[in-house]
């Protein structure tokens, strides 16, 4: 699932996914936690 393809998408679904990609990426950018 690329990122367009998130964003291209509408509903429950895709806004929990988007959701949860924003989160593994914000994740990705805190060394502390890792």
């Amino acid at each position: 699932v690329t990122e367009e393809g998130v964003v291209e998408g509408t509903g429950p679904v895709a806004e929990r996914v988007k959701r949860i990609y924003e989160q593994f990426v914000s994740e990705k950018k805190k060394p502390s936690e890792a």
